[in-house]
């Protein structure tokens, strides 16, 4: 891509993204990051900061995916869930606590075995039972459960 089709790009994906926020004043102001290939993201980290309890991360995740529409990436992250939309050069990300959006059951237990640690005082290598978990996420604007897909972590 030469340098001002970058520029042209970029400039369309910042006035979309100025739409975007402009006509959805009800949403938090996202997080905004300009790249050098064009591309705009805007960060909405619903996990952070305090933002709200778990319903509230569910329910404004739920606003912010249904005022973009179209389809959307679902990725377990550790402690997170992330959602991706991209419209052109604009891409949208929502990172809400995966607790938030999906229901974690304890399917079980295993033995595994903990490396000794040398440090100050030795520990040695032992055994210790832990759970295996998967996390059932429905989604997320579906007003009644649904059969979901199993994430394990």
């Amino acid at each position: 891509m030469s340098e001002t089709s970058t520029t042209i790009t970029q400039a369309a994906a910042l006035r979309a993204a100025a739409d975007f926020i402009d006509t959805h004043p009800g949403l938090p102001l996202p997080f905004a990051t300009s790249y050098s290939t064009g591309r705009v993201k805007l960060n909405y980290f619903l996990h952070i900061n305090d933002f709200g309890g778990l319903a509230e991360q569910k329910a404004t995740a739920a606003a912010i995916v249904r005022a973009v529409g179209g389809d959307w990436d679902k990725q377990p992250w550790g402690d997170e869930f992330r959602f991706t939309a991209s419209l052109d050069a604009l891409t949208f990300e929502v990172q809400v606590k995966r607790e938030a959006v999906c229901e974690r059951v304890v399917t079980g237990t295993e033995t595994v075995t903990v490396p000794a640690v040398e440090a100050q005082e030795a520990q040695p290598e032992r055994t210790e039972v832990v759970e295996v978990v998967e996390w059932h996420c429905q989604p997320l604007l579906a007003d009644e459960p649904v059969d979901a897909e199993a994430v394990s972590s």
